[in-house]
């Protein structure tokens, strides 16, 4: 399972995963793509245990200080023509790169595609 967590003014979101669990989200995050390819809209949802789900985990690892577990996570995608404006797209878009980023500190020769909107 992934552990989703925000810090405390909710500015910044940190995914935990192993590189297979990485590899999972982006197999998921693929499909909502392809989805909202075909019908103009889609959406999951990833939940904690203690949401009714089991895609995430309640186990904190940042600071308990400073950070909280995400207990739901919504994910949506739309055609470029449905947004109102871009900073959903930018938002998904800085989401790859960062699951990207954090592929390359556990896979050993990674080499990313780029797929252009």
């Amino acid at each position: 399972m992934l552990t989703v967590e925000k810090d405390k003014d909710a500015e910044q979101v940190y995914i935990h995963g192993s590189p297979e669990q990485l590899r999972w989200l982006a197999r998921r995050l693929d499909a909502i793509a392809m989805q909202a390819e075909k019908s103009g809209n889609a959406h999951d949802h990833f939940m904690t245990e203690d949401w009714g789900g089991n895609e995430l985990t309640n186990d904190l690892i940042g600071n308990p200080e400073s950070h909280a577990i995400v207990n739901h996570l919504i994910v949506y995608g739309m055609l470029q023509s449905k947004l109102s404006y871009n900073k959903p797209l930018k938002a998904l878009a800085s989401l790859g790169g960062t699951l990207t980023h954090g592929l390359r500190h556990f896979v050993p020769n990674f080499s990313p595609c780029v797929i252009a909107p």
